[in-house]
C-alpha cells in the first residue's frame, strides 16, 4: 500500500528540526525525503511502526521508509531491483551479523545503511537521504 502525499498535510511555517521521536507534545514531526526540489514531506513520525515499512511515493519513484529500534529513520527504493516488485516496504528489518537488514518475502536482505543486496553483491537498492523534522 502506497501512501499518496495528498493524504498528507506537511507542517507549515519556519520549523525546527528534531531529532527521530522527540518532537514536542502535539506537535508531531514529519520524516522528509530529499528530492532535485529540496525536501519532500512523506509522512509523519509516529505514522512508521519500529522495524516495519512505509511505502510513500516520492517525485516519481516508490521509497520505502524504516524506523529502526533506535528510532533512526531509513529510506530505500521500493522496488526489489531483482524481482522487479515494489514489495520491498513490505519487509521487516532484522539483524545479519553486525548489519541491520531489511529481509523481504523473496528471502533477500537488503543492507539498511547501503542498500546493498547481500545475496546479490554489486546489486542493490537507492539509499535516499531522510530527516525528522
Amino acid at each position: 500500500m502506497t501512501t499518496s502525499l495528498t493524504e498528507h498535510v506537511p507542517p507549515t511555517g519556519r520549523e525546527r528540526v528534531w531529532e527521530a521521536g522527540s518532537a514536542p507534545a502535539g506537535r508531531p514531526a514529519w520524516v522528509q525525503v530529499w528530492t532535485e526540489g529540496g525536501w519532500l514531506p512523506v509522512c509523519r513520525y509516529d505514522a512508521l511502526e519500529t522495524g516495519r515499512g512505509l511505502a510513500v511515493r516520492v517525485v516519481e519513484r516508490e521509497v520505502a521508509v524504516f524506523r529502526d529500534d533506535t528510532g533512526r529513520v531509513h529510506a530505500l527504493d521500493n522496488v526489489d531491483p531483482l524481482g522487479g516488485d515494489a514489495d520491498v516496504s513490505h519487509g521487516r528489518l532484522a539483524d545479519r551479523g553486525d548489519r541491520t537488514v531489511v529481509a523481504t518475502a523473496p528471502g533477500r536482505h537488503f543492507a539498511l545503511d547501503t542498500g546493498e543486496c547481500l545475496q546479490a553483491p554489486g546489486t542493490g537498492l537507492r539509499k535516499h537521504r531522510v530527516r525528522v523534522h
